[in-house]
């Protein structure tokens, strides 16, 4: 299934680790509607980066992740929320924790576009943008280090905030800092 003209479902559902552990990643008639509207902003991601960089092609490598999934990717940031907020790991503080996450619902999207380049250049294009800013809750630079290239995620919302932040990994928990590095 078509999202946009140039996003597909099966790339924002596209999920090693779900076919790696046997997770049903599909999601409803709902999420699909909010998917929709995630591709259309990252088309506007996409006609933006082409301006500059004819031919640019944007690789999703994470959009959609159902509540199962979305436990085994966040594991260690999961746990670390929960210290920093000194609660236990609860099926009432999970609940928490997961309702603030992007991805299942539809919201997130990670990605890179190697033709155009790093992460942090196009979080610093997208971000000077504001005619797609207005769309975007947050976009960040993550996972960045001497041996990764990383990411950008970008994550929309009813009411967008428009945060541009950085987000550093340590054993697999993110810290995030606000503004691009």
């Amino acid at each position: 299934m078509q999202l946009t003209p140039h996003f597909s479902l099966s790339e924002f559902t596209a999920s090693d680790t779900a076919i790696r552990m046997g997770i049903d990643n599909e999601p409803n008639s709902d999420v699909i509607s909010e998917l929709i509207k995630l591709a259309e902003v990252m088309e506007l991601v996409r006609a933006e980066l082409n301006s500059v960089v004819p031919g640019t092609r944007i690789n999703v490598t994470s959009g959609y992740r159902c509540e199962k999934l979305e436990r085994v990717l966040t594991q260690k940031d999961y746990a670390a929320w929960c210290l920093r907020r000194k609660v236990e790991q609860t099926p009432e503080s999970w609940q928490v924790y997961f309702d603030r996450k992007a991805h299942p619902k539809g919201h997130g999207c990670d990605f890179g576009a190697p033709a155009f380049g790093d992460p942090l250049s196009i979080v610093r294009t997208i971000a000077a943008k504001p005619h797609i800013m207005k769309h975007i809750d947050q976009i960040i630079v993550e996972g960045v280090t001497q041996n990764s290239y990383g990411w950008v995620h970008i994550g929309i919302s009813d009411n967008p905030r428009g945060q541009v932040m950085t987000a550093t990994f340590k054993d697999g928990t993110p810290t995030y800092t606000q503004g691009s590095a």
